[in-house]
């Protein structure tokens, strides 16, 4: 119940709060180019299944739920386990292509940032990777003495589909 409280002040916020909503791939300040430099990281890190560098991307208290897999946690460590036990039993050509669609500022050093992510099948051979699911969602970005950590993430409608199913191009976010 509490996750849907989050979500729904969260999706009023996204609605009512009078900030600069931009295009995600088109940065405007030091701050935005610094936010698509983290989820570009975050799909590096994924990739490479470098656990120490993707739990670093994370704040000390960060907030993890994919709601509708069930899957949460709540500190840097959590995700260092989470998501470890997950690195361990993926084969390499599982690939994580994240797709934001806009930031919004809500406090000088706060950003909400949405979009998907594709965890796709790619073996590397030139032919278009198979999606396997798609989380849809935001993260909230904290800009920190260490640089920008994402503090949170929220995930839903998570959509298993055909591995047979082309994904949406990879390199959609390496503009």
């Amino acid at each position: 119940m509490k996750n849907l409280i989050l979500i729904w002040i969260m999706s009023l916020a996204m609605n009512s709060i009078g900030q600069t909503t931009i295009n995600f791939a088109e940065p405007v300040t030091a701050n935005d180019s610094l936010i698509i430099d983290l989820v570009k990281q975050i799909d590096s890190a994924w990739n490479s299944r470098n656990i120490d560098w993707f739990a670093g991307l994370f704040t000390e208290d960060c907030d993890i739920n994919y709601i509708t897999k069930g899957w949460s946690t709540r500190t840097r460590e959590g995700v260092r386990g989470m998501y470890g036990e997950g690195f361990k039993k993926r084969s390499s050509d599982i690939r994580h292509y994240t797709h934001p669609k806009e930031i919004i500022w809500l406090e000088k050093d706060l950003c909400m940032g949405t979009g998907y992510t594709d965890i796709v099948s790619d073996p590397g051979d030139g032919s278009k990777p198979g999606l396997l699911m798609r989380h849809n969602g935001f993260m909230l970005f904290r800009i920190t003495d260490e640089g920008p950590k994402v503090q949170m993430i929220r995930a839903w409608t998570e959509e298993p589909v055909s591995s047979q199913q082309p994904a949406v191009d990879s390199q959609q976010n390496s503009r």
